[in-house]
């Protein structure tokens, strides 16, 4: 894929073309194994610094669009999703996680079958390393947005360890509070923007203003 603008500042994206088709719906158990198995293979591509698989700051559904955010570490990613937790949240606890290719953006629109039977994968733009409790979010974030391909494909790929699903609250929790609130420091009124190339500042989070009662959030869910 390749982006660039001519003299008039009109922006173009060129995408080599991928023969094939999609399905979708795709419902077919045998279909979704097979991409199961794809996740399976990425999971062993392995790398110890996390985010974007370009490089540059992480894209996707989990962050916020008005944020260019850059990790240098697992602790710092994990620093960064707690800062996003209220005192009610659960702590998220990302140690001993693995970072491993992650795709984020698994929907059947994305998957192109070729006459073979074999598929290619298309849309990269939210994909790089990250723990593959990642990879599980999106599928639960997702869920029947897509019909049953969801669900489908979480029953098919190997399970998560006991220590990965018992985060799966704490970073649903932090994506509803970043659709929700805008987060600042405590020294700012205006929402904070990480620098492309920053790892050494991490905003805040301010008290969501209105104060609501306690029992709003139980109702809430967060």
């Amino acid at each position: 894929m390749i982006f660039f603008a001519d003299e008039q500042d009109w922006g173009y994206i060129v995408m080599e073309f991928i023969e094939g088709k999609v399905i979708d719906p795709l419902e077919d158990v045998s279909a979704i194994q097979r991409v199961a198995s794809m996740l399976g293979h990425f999971a062993t591509l392995r790398y110890n610094i996390p985010g974007s698989l370009y490089r540059g700051a992480c894209r996707g559904l989990l962050f916020p669009q008005t944020e260019d955010l850059v990790f240098d570490s697992l602790s710092r990613i994990e620093e960064w999703f707690n800062s996003r937790l209220f005192a009610h949240n659960p702590n998220l606890d990302l140690q001993g996680c693995d970072l491993v290719l992650c795709h984020l953006d698994i929907v059947p629109r994305n998957i192109i079958w070729q006459e073979d039977g074999s598929l290619c994968l298309i849309d990269w733009a939210s994909a790089g390393f990250y723990p593959r409790l990642f990879e599980f979010c999106m599928q639960w974030i997702f869920d029947g947005k897509d019909g049953s391909f969801n669900s489908l494909l979480l029953e098919s790929v190997d399970p998560l360890s006991d220590h990965e699903m018992a985060q799966k609250e704490a970073i649903l929790c932090a994506w509803r509070n970043i659709q929700k609130y805008p987060f600042r420091n405590k020294t700012s009124k205006s929402p904070q923007r990480l620098s492309r190339h920053s790892t050494d500042f991490l905003p805040i989070p301010a008290h969501p203003m209105p104060d609501y009662p306690p029992e709003w959030y139980e109702k809430a869910g967060c």
